[in-house]
């Protein structure tokens, strides 16, 4: 059986859970306990599961269903200096999506289901130009975002778990170019 997982990696060190909850506007109680991080990414995910795994170089975030996830606006996560990536990688179903981002700065997502690219913006990363295919972009990305992936990670190393109360990431304000005309005198 394949792993099917979403969540978020981050290039800085998370020590709460809390710190990510105020910055996305949702309400989160826990940690709840202290689980393995197989556990969390596990097909037995309760909906409102949410686990937080210090890694040496970044932090790894799993979820459950009920997290506002999809169409939901993290870019606020890649702020100062940090990379961010959202991801869903769905083994067994073939869908993986990824949507990445640095300095605040959204740069690229792709959906894929069954080998089909269903959707894609922004421009190609460096890794896509490698030969990797679309499960292992993932993994790459998310590597090179929190240091591992979710099958480097030890399934011993020690992961909190929360539980998502409410809330949904505000989404933040596009500034769109406004056309200016300019009158020339002769």
């Amino acid at each position: 059986m394949g792993i099917n997982t979403i969540g978020i990696a981050i290039s800085s060190k998370i020590n709460h859970l809390n710190d990510i909850a105020d910055r996305l506007n949702i309400i989160i109680d826990g940690p709840t306990s202290e689980v393995y991080f197989e556990e969390a990414i596990s097909d037995s995910i309760l909906e409102d599961d949410i686990y937080l795994t210090k890694l040496e170089n970044g932090t790894l975030i799993t979820t459950g269903r009920n997290f506002p996830f999809f169409g939901e606006d993290f870019s606020i996560l890649s702020e100062h200096s940090t990379k961010f990536l959202k991801f869903a990688y769905g083994d067994t179903s073939g869908q993986y999506y990824f949507e990445y981002y640095e300095n605040g700065n959204f740069l690229r997502s792709k959906y894929v289901s069954e080998g089909q690219i269903k959707t894609v913006e922004g421009n190609s990363l460096p890794m896509e130009f490698a030969g990797f295919s679309d499960d292992e972009l993932i993994l790459e990305i998310m590597s090179q975002t929190c240091g591992e992936d979710i099958f480097t990670i030890k399934p011993n190393q020690k992961s909190l778990k929360y539980r998502y109360i409410s809330g949904k990431p505000v989404t933040k304000a596009v500034v769109k170019p406004v056309a200016i005309s300019v009158a020339v005198e002769d």
